[in-house]
């Protein structure tokens, strides 16, 4: 009867942990997430197949550097790591708010972004379905968001 419970405070806790990480990330980079925002929108396929490249990069080279036993490869490993993370929260940045202005089209700012969030993390949280399909599909398209936003160059003053 224990488990049950522990395992919805800790969906909870988590959920919580990500709202705040999202709308952090929005109130300290708007710029950013709102490119990362427009690039999924605008050209999703591209940017889970872009998101797809870069998430195997980062993966293939800062995992074999960080299980490396030379300090230099695993500081190396280390800010690579640490660099697609970063990457990786902007861009889920952007993922969230546009699923939460979508659903909802009169929230703005941070009531968008909750219901981004609580959205993404139950889907996520669907056995089997969200886990292995839909949760490294969020995870690449924001990858992916961040990178072609990175790139691309808009006018910011159309988000306002």
């Amino acid at each position: 009867m224990d488990q049950p419970f522990g395992l919805l405070v800790a969906f909870l806790a988590l959920a919580a942990v990500l709202f705040g990480l999202f709308s952090s990330v929005a109130a300290l980079f708007p710029r950013n997430v709102w490119l990362a925002q427009r690039a999924a929108e605008e050209s999703p396929g591209r940017s889970l197949l872009l998101g797809a490249v870069n998430t195997a990069f980062v993966l293939a080279v800062s995992l074999p550097a960080l299980a490396s036993q030379a300090p230099v490869f695993t500081l190396l490993g280390a800010i690579v790591l640490a660099a697609g993370a970063s990457g990786l929260a902007i861009g889920l940045s952007g993922v969230a708010t546009m699923v939460g202005r979508r659903l909802s089209p009169r929230a703005s700012g941070i009531a968008g972004i909750l219901t981004g969030t609580v959205v993404l993390t139950l889907a996520s949280a669907t056995p089997f379905l969200g886990w292995f399909v839909f949760l490294p599909a969020i995870i690449c398209l924001g990858m992916g968001a961040f990178v072609l936003g990175w790139f691309r160059r808009r006018v910011w003053s159309e988000q306002l």
